[in-house]
């Protein structure tokens, strides 16, 4: 249907109606207010901590998947992977790496490029079932 989008229609008896423009406003607007409200009443430390990890995940899904028009959705593989990389890269010093951070770098491509290479070419399952148990901590 030219100009009407997916979320515009609701199927009832298997006959598909549009739904009226203000009732789809008025859902917005709820969802909106209830993630205001949760970030408004979340404390200002829980922010600061949340959010490199959260600049961490983007830059990730950049450069993971960077012709994925979705890849800031999450889904399993891409958590799975993201927790593989947080688990057996080299740790972080506490606080962070100030100098990276001034320039907003979260995410250290090279080192999940080299704890990946062994597992190249390898879907998720594959990885899973041959390859994980043998990785070691010390990559």
């Amino acid at each position: 249907m030219d100009g009407v989008e997916k979320n515009d229609i609701v199927c009832s008896n298997n006959v598909p109606q549009i739904q009226n423009p203000a009732a789809l406003n008025l859902e917005t607007a709820l969802q909106q207010f209830v993630i205001d409200l949760r970030e408004d009443g979340e404390p200002e430390n829980t922010k600061k901590a949340y959010l490199p990890k959260l600049k961490e995940w983007f830059q990730y899904c950049d450069h993971v998947y960077p012709t994925d028009p979705y890849k800031y959705n999450m889904n399993f593989d891409k958590i799975y992977l993201f927790m593989f990389f947080q688990t057996f890269r080299q740790q972080k010093k506490r606080g962070g790496n100030r100098q990276l951070q001034q320039q907003d770098i979260y995410f250290d491509a090279e080192a999940y490029d080299n704890l990946m290479r062994p597992f190249a070419g390898l879907s998720l399952g594959q990885r899973l079932l041959e390859n994980a148990p043998h990785v070691e901590a010390n990559l």
